[in-house]
């Protein structure tokens, strides 16, 4: 198939199979925003466990 062809085949899906669509968008945006949560929830904990092992005196020599 041509490219002309596929690319209209696909939007002639996407139009036909409106729900379909949406639920797909729908999940690749819940996706996407879980993964943000989970890697910016990550970089506070260690920020958080950081400035608490610094505070613990860690680098006093006894």
């Amino acid at each position: 198939m041509k490219l002309h062809k596929c690319l209209k085949h696909a939007f002639g899906m996407v139009v036909h199979s409106k729900l379909r669509s949406w639920l797909t968008i729908l999940g690749i945006v819940i996706g996407v925003a879980a993964v943000i949560a989970i890697v910016s929830i990550g970089a506070g904990l260690q920020q958080t466990l950081n400035s608490q092992i610094s505070g613990l005196g860690g680098d006093l020599l006894t």
